[in-house]
């Protein structure tokens, strides 16, 4: 058992050692004046308590908006969604808002048909619970400045909340953030998060969009960021600036975090790159075994093993998040590190579990993906 356990720690260690290195390599993207057409490509589903406020930080960029194009695709929402687009009060743009078809539905058939309908080959895209900064637009099309980058994804973190729970979905998201950047540093990208991506045009439709996973609920990021990287493994980059965040919403309820977790988890059995499915696979395997020596030293006073895994874990953990907290501005998060552990322990064992029948609820619809 404890060889056993010191293989995991090696394994996890390395890991993490390419993660630091990978973000602190990531330089920091340096914003550019390129003044491209921009296509902004926003899908939406039973948002009207959100997409005001998105509309707001929108109409608020320091852009030239005689370049923007913005594309709302509304998903069948039953609530007052696009009456509360109508009535908003926008100065320096109005979106063009599309709907699908009775036999389209989902975000990926709601992405496609937004860019089919766009006029700009530069296409922005960005969930409606979200807020961009005023500088938002400019600096992630930065990355483009490079004619070789082919799709660039951007830092997104939860809006602020109180209590620990919040607190902990925000140290759990900036850790996906963090480590997604940096397996695109070291050629081995695993995520990333589609409120914020961005890629051009002509690349989609050469990766032939969505095409072959179009009927998954989730992964409109994850997958196309995979297919691109298939094609162009130098062409994609993550854009590191402060200006660049996204925030967004957290789930409101122990529901809705279950059902958004499991729908991120349940797209790992899809991925077709090897580092993108191995890495969920031996997470999931590291937690198991943490919690398994805690079993152990509960019920059957086993502590060397508990000590030697969790020690481990925990030092290996807090020099990581020392890395990455800092450019969040959230480096009073450390003080949940310890407590935030036990707690994903089980999180990950139970969404690992239930992610197996690839059944969740999404915007009002239970989904088998």
């Amino acid at each position: 058992m404890i060889y056993f356990v010191f293989a995991v720690i090696l394994i996890y260690l390395a890991y993490v050692i390419s993660w630091i290195w990978g973000w602190k390599n990531t330089c920091v993207t340096q914003i550019a004046e390129l003044n491209l057409k921009v296509s902004l490509i926003i899908p939406c589903r039973n948002e009207e308590q959100n997409i005001s406020t998105l509309l707001k930080s929108i109409d608020k960029q320091n852009y030239n908006f005689l370049n923007l194009e913005v594309i709302i695709i509304n998903d069948h929402s039953v609530d007052k969604t696009l009456e509360t687009i109508a009535n908003a009060k926008l100065e320096n743009f109005k979106p063009l808002i599309l709907n699908l078809n009775t036999n389209e539905k989902g975000k990926k058939a709601a992405i496609t048909k937004g860019i089919s309908n766009s006029a700009n080959e530069i296409i922005v895209c960005t969930d409606s619970d979200c807020v961009l900064g005023e500088n938002f637009l400019k600096t992630i099309i930065s990355a483009f400045a490079d004619e070789n980058i082919k799709l660039v994804c951007g830092p997104v973190i939860f809006n602020q909340s109180k209590g620990i729970i919040n607190k902990y979905l925000k140290l759990d998201l900036i850790s996906m953030i963090t480590i997604g950047a940096a397996t695109i540093k070291t050629g081995t990208p695993t995520m990333c998060n589609g409120a914020n991506i961005a890629y051009r045009k002509s690349v989609f439709n050469d990766v032939k969009g969505f095409e072959g996973n179009e009927n998954k609920m989730s992964g409109d990021d994850e997958f196309l960021l995979q297919k691109v990287f298939i094609k162009y493994s130098k062409g994609i980059k993550f854009v590191k600036n402060k200006d660049a965040i996204v925030k967004t919403n957290a789930p409101k309820s122990l529901n809705e975090f279950l059902n958004q977790r499991i729908r991120w988890a349940s797209k790992a059995g899809h991925y077709k790159a090897f580092s993108s499915k191995i890495l969920p696979f031996f997470i999931f395997i590291l937690n198991c075994l943490m919690l398994y020596t805690m079993i152990n030293f509960t019920f059957f006073s086993d502590l060397k093993n508990f000590l030697i895994l969790w020690g481990s874990k925990i030092v290996i953990d807090t020099c990581f998040l020392g890395f990455t907290l800092g450019f969040f501005n959230a480096r009073k998060l450390m003080v949940i590190a310890i407590p935030a552990m036990f707690l994903h322990v089980f999180y990950i064992f139970f969404i690992g579990i239930l992610s197996l029948s690839r059944k969740y609820e999404w915007k009002g619809r239970t989904v088998n993906s």
